[in-house]
């Protein structure tokens, strides 16, 4: 027998809301896994315009063949301090899986995209000419390469970053050279 009978008058709407609460949430997560059609809408409109971050958004590129792929989304761009090895700065991609794959999938994938060239391009007597004005590697988690021995896979709605490195004496060179155009290209295709 309950001593304190007024006390369940305080203690069971607070479970019931919580109880009520947690089912929400629960539900809440459901649907936003399942992707609607005007949110992938949204999303595909804020991908659009998040390929390069300031002072690099006027910057031709085809980085875009990440999404072209099926396989990822980009959701966000930005300059920032790059987590995963250093204190460096980098440009940062933000990805999103549309489908599960491998680590191993992943990787080749990404290494389609490895090898990053900013050129500048210059109206010649004989067409448009190309100059390589700066070159690096597009990185991706360390977890990548460690999930491969271990047959690991990335499943939908993951979410992950890739990044180029770039310091703030390389950001003033490649702006200072104008650069126009950034290719991402396998460095087998050079």
């Amino acid at each position: 027998m309950i001593d304190r009978p007024w006390l369940c008058l305080i203690i069971a709407p607070l479970l019931l809301w919580q109880a009520t609460f947690a089912v929400s949430e629960d539900t809440l997560q459901d649907t936003e896994a399942q992707e609607s059609p005007a949110a992938s809408l949204l999303d595909e409109e804020r991908s659009v315009f998040a390929r390069f971050p300031e002072p690099f958004e006027y910057l031709k590129t085809n980085i875009h063949e990440i999404e072209e792929s099926g396989y990822f989304q980009i959701l966000d761009t930005r300059y920032d301090i790059l987590r995963d090895n250093r204190k460096d700065r980098g440009i940062i991609w933000t990805l999103r899986a549309k489908k599960n794959m491998t680590y191993r999938h992943v990787k080749r994938l990404l290494n389609r995209f490895r090898d990053v060239r900013f050129y500048l391009e210059k109206q010649r007597d004989n067409g448009l000419t190309q100059i390589e004005a700066h070159s690096t590697l597009l990185f991706y988690p360390t977890y990548i390469d460690a999930g491969i021995a271990e047959s690991q896979r990335l499943l939908k709605g993951t979410r992950m970053e890739i990044w180029i490195d770039l310091n703030n004496s390389e950001i003033r060179r490649i702006l200072a050279k104008e650069v126009t155009r950034v290719v991402f290209q396998h460095p087998a295709a050079r």
